[in-house]
């Protein structure tokens, strides 16, 4: 198709014939081509749609909708709830393995774990049995079962648990032995240092509620293994007569303790 050029152009002039732009360079004219439409690049099916508001295609989506667990390489999982999902074979073989059909055998008054051992005549004695409601109907009596070892008395103590503050003894060093219990109270009638508790076992916790007399103002120091993690020291010597701190603490190994030091209202 012939171009009808102007006759007498200057340079820089331009000359739109359709979608083409000629432009004349002083000698002749250059072509300028500025597609109007995608399709006159051959992107007719393509939407000037950004990356992060693109569509999923049909076939991605029906890649998608075929996935199955085997997939993603969970083939042995099954779409159960957590609360119902089975005991486990491993589980149930722990289960199984801790000793079914034993009874607890073990003094709380301890800093170790609790053990379990099958009860026999051979070690069911009155140091085994605290017992102050043992009868024909709790005890199925033979030849190897006495009344001489269900015959006793007591309190069970679980100082390492639960229990009665034991009453720490006031003096310069105040020790604090955990086999008397791990709840403590004391009451400070001059400046003291706190040793570090004996019979610490690791994950150990406790509370020691600290009073000061009737004159107050006693400072209390934490001897080695002691770590003050909240409050200071000098908050109990800030007490008045008679006022009260708990001191809450955790065992972190058998040689360290970290402490809360709150006073009371």
């Amino acid at each position: 198709m012939a171009i009808n050029f102007p006759s007498a152009p200057n340079s820089g002039d331009v000359h739109t014939v359709g979608s083409i732009i000629w432009k004349y360079n002083g000698k002749a004219w250059d072509s300028l081509y500025e597609p109007s439409a995608p399709a006159q690049v051959g992107l007719s099916n393509v939407d000037n749609t950004s990356d992060e508001d693109k569509p999923v295609s049909t076939a991605q989506q029906a890649a998608l909708d075929a996935l199955t667990k085997d997939d993603v390489g969970l083939d042995n999982v099954d779409n159960t709830s957590d609360i119902n999902k089975p005991v486990s074979t491993a589980q149930q073989a722990a289960i199984d393995a801790a000793g079914g059909g034993s009874s607890f055998d073990q003094d709380l008054n301890t800093t170790d774990s609790p053990t379990f051992v099958t009860v026999t005549a051979a070690n069911l004695s009155a140091t085994d049995v605290y017992a102050g409601n043992v009868g024909a109907d709790n005890v199925d009596v033979d030849a190897d079962i006495t009344t001489t070892n269900l015959d006793a008395t007591g309190t069970v103590t679980a100082g390492g648990f639960v229990g009665t503050p034991q009453t720490l003894t006031d003096a310069a060093s105040i020790t604090y032995d955990l086999a008397d219990g791990h709840n403590a109270k004391v009451t400070l009638t001059d400046d003291r240092i706190l040793l570090f508790p004996t019979n610490v076992a690791e994950g150990a916790s406790g509370v020691l509620t600290v009073t000061q007399d009737g004159t107050g103002g006693h400072a209390l120091t934490f001897g080695t293994g002691w770590f003050i993690s909240a409050g200071a020291a000098a908050d109990i010597a800030a007490l008045g007569a008679g006022e009260k701190a708990q001191v809450t603490w955790y065992a972190h190994s058998t040689s360290d303790a970290n402490a809360t030091i709150l006073p009371l209202q």
